[in-house]
């Protein structure tokens, strides 16, 4: 895997701009989402980065990510002058923008590389900058594939019959169907489909990452909340799941349990200690993840 497309964004600060304010009848799909890399579509005598509310640019990334679009700009209100550090890189205020955006579309979602969408980067801020931010988008599937994977998505998770079961039993079905079901293929040419959750369900296929974007997503879509963690495996990169029950959090690699069954998976809902040899990037390391990820001190039993 290659850090910089696994890491899911780059923050990088641009120079110093003070927005101008943008009448309240814009209309703001229009003037702030972009087809191309290079530009945004922008009204001649537009401001390159209008200016929104938070509940506005929400709403632009919800747009921006269902079409397909590439490039999109805006000066948030609410951070205009906010203060943030590089290093708690999870309260970058672009992050959080986005994390509220994906939490209400099925067919998007945050995890490492992602299944369906990438993010390249996110600009901003600074308080030089005045809230001002631009999110970079690649899209690895075209509308079509992503489409039949949300339906295979839908289909595999009802066959699966989770209504009614705790969230335990939800990730332990679920674990155990990627376990029996997808194989593990070594990609030697560097990055590609089999680094997807799209290749883990339509294929069967894939490596660490795209196995463990695929438990992510059958999990968010369960009801059950989790997230991706990057970091390294005995000294090789890797990717695991950190599922969340009760108040607490426990790894999962279903990755390492390929091919077993229940009684013998050795990677499931495990504590820290208990996950030797495994160590998280820096990002999965910080003060405010930490704190917002407490880890479970007793594996789970099942």
């Amino acid at each position: 895997m290659k850090r910089l497309l696994h890491c899911f964004f780059i923050l990088i600060l641009l120079l110093a701009l003070v927005p101008k304010t943008a009448s309240a009848g814009e209309d703001l799909d229009e003037n702030l989402i972009s087809d191309s890399d290079d530009h945004a579509l922008f009204a001649e005598d537009e401001e390159p980065y209008p200016v929104v509310t938070k509940e506005q640019a929400i709403e632009i990334l919800r747009k921006a990510l269902r079409e397909h679009v590439k490039t999109v700009r805006f000066t948030v209100t609410e951070y205009i002058g906010n203060f943030w550090t590089s290093e708690e890189i999870f309260n970058h205020p672009g992050y959080a923008l986005l994390d509220e955006a994906c939490k209400d579309i099925p067919a998007f979602f945050y995890g490492s590389s992602g299944a369906l969408f990438y993010v390249l980067d996110v600009y901003g801020t600074d308080p030089a900058e005045d809230g001002r931010f631009e999110y970079r988008f690649s899209y690895p599937f075209s509308k079509k594939k992503t489409a039949a994977f949300e339906k295979k998505l839908r289909k595999t998770l009802k066959s699966l019959k989770l209504n009614g079961l705790s969230k335990k039993k939800k990730a332990l079905k679920i674990y155990g169907w990627i376990t029996r079901n997808v194989k593990y293929k070594r990609n030697r040419t560097g990055y590609g489909p089999e680094h997807t959750a799209y290749n883990a369900l339509m294929k069967k296929k894939a490596v660490c990452d795209g196995i463990s974007d695929l438990y992510f997503r059958m999990l968010k879509d369960s009801g059950v909340d989790a997230r991706v963690i990057l970091g390294r495996l005995n000294g090789r990169s890797h990717a695991w799941v950190l599922v969340k029950i009760g108040k607490k959090w426990y790894n999962a690699d279903p990755t390492a349990d390929l091919g077993r069954i229940k009684n013998t998976f050795r990677c499931f809902l495990k504590t820290n200690k208990a996950f030797r040899g495994y160590k998280r990037e820096a990002m999965y390391k910080t003060k405010s993840f930490v704190s917002s990820h407490p880890m479970g001190k007793k594996n789970l039993k099942y």
